[in-house]
């Protein structure tokens, strides 16, 4: 027990020389360690657990076809097929592609920049009067900001048929096609899309869209009875009526949200945390033992500090031989 004593009061850094080391002041040195300790097992098993910390920032969308951004995968729902124009930046340039139901919209032509022309933008034509929609698209939302982090897909509709739960579609008119671009710990990035309707009236005047244009088909072929469509008179014929083409077109937001995620295991921040609570703990430390010493300490104690202070004081005999040298 006594050798345990003498170590505990080994770990006294309160008591400032000359006075010996107090097991008062080892205990309550030793306390900070544990602490400090106790609190990183807490703040990794939480971090673990619980979301990591995030910044946001607002950034302006890109407005050059270069810089494009790739929207989420697409289907066409509408009965009768979608015919789709892409913005400047497709396989080559602008084009039509044709979308049967079901179809998906190739990766190279569902890019999106901002351009204030609206003839450059991405426009979809669709027929059938009851059918409200003529693209649906994939839904991927994070749901956990950790390392990798965790997400969620609602994959987009290929006919009107599925329900539960509801995939997200594209009202004809006009949409913003709304975006948040989640960055993790290791660099990756989720972008969730999400379209507002800004217009539910379609704007399509018979002139525009792909009217008078080449539609290809998905695998990059021609599809010679869709472009003789587009390019006769029953394009602008009955159009928003009846059995005419209704338009459905996208655009970009001026800006949109950044999210980064922040790793609350960095190195460099778990140090500065270290030294933080050894530092805040210290200094708790120190204000306990000085009440302690002020109002507690035992008379042991006092009688092992005016020993010290004997022991330390320079003897008479010293300062004679020092004289005589």
């Amino acid at each position: 027990m006594k050798s345990l004593e003498h170590y505990v009061k080994k770990a006294d850094y309160f008591s400032g020389p000359p006075v010996v080391k107090t097991l008062a002041g080892g205990i309550i040195g030793l306390s900070t360690y544990v602490v400090t300790i106790a609190y990183l097992a807490f703040y990794f098993i939480n971090s673990y657990s619980t979301d990591y910390p995030i910044s946001t920032s607002v950034a302006a969308f890109p407005d050059l076809a270069d810089e494009a951004f790739t929207m989420p995968p697409m289907k066409c729902v509408a009965t009768n097929g979608c015919i789709v124009k892409s913005q400047n930046g497709g396989i080559s340039g602008s084009r039509c592609t044709y979308l049967a139901q079901g179809d998906s919209l190739p990766e190279s032509e569902r890019k999106l920049f901002y351009s204030s022309d609206p003839v450059d933008a991405f426009t979809v034509l669709s027929k059938n009067t009851g059918e409200n929609f003529a693209l649906s698209y994939d839904v991927e939302t994070v749901t956990k900001y950790s390392n990798p982090l965790e997400t969620s897909t609602l994959a987009a509709a290929g006919n009107f048929g599925m329900y539960t739960p509801m995939p997200y579609k594209i009202y004809r008119g006009t949409s913003l096609m709304n975006l948040i671009e989640t960055e993790a710990v290791d660099g990756t990035t989720v972008n969730t899309w999400m379209n507002t309707v800004t217009t539910e009236n379609s704007g399509f005047d018979g002139t525009g869209y792909c009217c008078a244009s080449t539609v290809y088909n998905v695998d990059g072929s021609t599809n010679s009875a869709k472009t003789t469509e587009m390019s006769s008179s029953s394009c602008s014929a009955g159009y928003n009526s009846g059995s005419g083409w209704w338009g459905t077109k996208i655009q970009p937001p001026t800006t949109y949200v950044k999210i980064k995620v922040q790793d609350p295991l960095d190195f460099g921040l778990v140090i500065a945390l270290i030294g933080g609570w050894l530092g805040l703990l210290g200094s708790i430390g120190s204000l306990v033992f000085w009440l302690y010493e002020k109002f507690l300490m035992s008379e042991e104690d006092n009688g092992d500090k005016s020993e010290a202070k004997f022991s330390a004081a320079p003897r008479d005999s010293d300062n004679m031989e020092l004289t005589n040298a």
